[in-house]
């Protein structure tokens, strides 16, 4: 439930988007995943000033903030046949009145994901919500640390996607590509990112396999974790593979 822009009406989210008018048209891209072809839709923009009030089982819920909110939608127009159109409805606190406000706001949607797969990282590998201390000034050292680790494994995972063939060199060091090699024991002369990538997530638990995919985020975080680890050994006995250093 939410409160329109006369703030003396209730109406239901979804119901009341679809009556807006539209405020012009524009292009998504919809690439092609499991199957299904890559294509263009055609879409529509719309965007209203809306007032959240709280939940309905919300105790003396008339007593509670109200929240000001603008609602985007986006739908597709004259979808291909026996495709589902495409819709959203997204909920942003930055006002939003303009047809290239719309646009911009959507786009910003569209990212999301990069922020959904860091705070995966950060909480099912790094295990940010099973730290326990005593003040919440150590715990936010902990979490700053974890943050940077996490910003790492992130980097990785994106590395597979636009540059999987790239040299591993782009990625890691030296000392880490090394260890990783011969872990694998790959004996090519090329090392590649998906190469290094692959290597790392086996140290953690992946095995690799053609049809699994690229490695989970809770892989590579445990292969990661384990690279450190075996770092840090070569590093305390003072023995390093030739021609490498810390």
């Amino acid at each position: 439930m939410f409160t329109t822009a006369e703030q003396d009406q209730e109406a239901r989210l979804f119901e009341y988007v679809r009556t807006l008018p539209s405020l012009g048209n524009d292009e998504v891209d919809i690439p092609g995943r499991g199957g299904r072809p890559a294509r263009t839709a055609r879409v529509q923009l719309a965007c209203v000033p809306v007032w959240i009030p709280a939940p309905l089982e919300t105790p003396q819920r008339r007593s509670q903030p109200v929240i000001a909110a603008w609602v985007v939608r986006v739908w597709e127009v004259d979808a291909p046949a026996g495709v589902e159109p495409l819709e959203g409805v997204l909920l942003c606190s930055l006002p939003t009145r303009t047809l290239q406000e719309a646009k911009e706001r959507r786009d910003g949607y569209s990212c999301r994901w990069m922020v959904e797969v860091y705070h995966q990282i950060a909480k099912s590998g790094c295990s940010e919500e099973k730290r326990r201390f005593e003040t919440a000034e150590a715990m936010g050292v902990c979490l700053a640390i974890l943050s940077v680790v996490a910003v790492r494994v992130f980097q990785l995972r994106c590395a597979l996607e636009p540059q999987p063939n790239a040299p591993a060199t782009q990625v890691a060091s030296a000392a880490e590509i090394e260890l990783v090699r011969r872990f694998v024991k790959h004996r090519g002369r090329s090392f590649s990112v998906r190469d290094f990538v692959g290597g790392m997530a086996r140290l953690g638990g992946f095995l690799g396999r053609k049809h699994h995919g690229d490695p989970a985020v809770r892989t590579l975080w445990g292969g990661y974790q384990r690279l450190q680890d075996m770092l840090f050994g070569f590093d305390l006995h003072g023995s390093w593979p030739p021609g490498q250093s810390w």
